[in-house]
């Protein structure tokens, strides 16, 4: 795995996250 391939996926795997904490915090917040 090259280092431009990996961060790649580490931007991939990051919005991922992202979007999960901020559809979590709806969920909260209502």
């Amino acid at each position: 795995m090259s280092l431009i391939d990996f961060n790649k996926y580490e931007i991939v795997v990051g919005l991922e996250v992202h979007a999960q904490l901020l559809t979590k915090s709806k969920l909260f917040c209502g």
